[in-house]
């Protein structure tokens, strides 16, 4: 993938992510909502929420806020997967790369 390519893929993702968190809108369409839960910003959103408003109210906007725990396990899991994503991503570019080098010397 050339570099303009990897702008607009990422550009629209996270445009998407930063929708379909909550943070921005509260009732996301069913069609995408599965799609927070891939995203960094709800987990941190909601964990925010929990920081500054545990101690006041257990409800902020309809949204309930939780311990935490789940929250913290899921940004862990979400960016150690992307970054094994990436890092398949780069190989397989990588093994493409060996194979049109051996192409263009043989």
């Amino acid at each position: 993938m050339d570099l303009k390519g990897a702008t607009t893929l990422v550009s629209v993702t996270v445009m998407t992510f930063m929708l379909a968190g909550g943070f921005f809108v509260q009732r996301v369409p069913i069609f995408i909502s599965w799609i927070r839960y891939m995203s960094l910003n709800y987990h941190t959103f909601k964990l925010l929420l929990k920081v500054q408003y545990e101690h006041l109210t257990p409800v902020v906007n309809g949204i309930k806020i939780d311990s935490g725990a789940t929250k913290v396990a899921a940004l862990i899991a979400t960016v150690f997967g992307y970054r094994f994503l990436a890092y398949l991503s780069l190989q397989s570019d990588e093994a493409s790369i060996r194979s049109m080098r051996s192409f263009i010397q043989a």
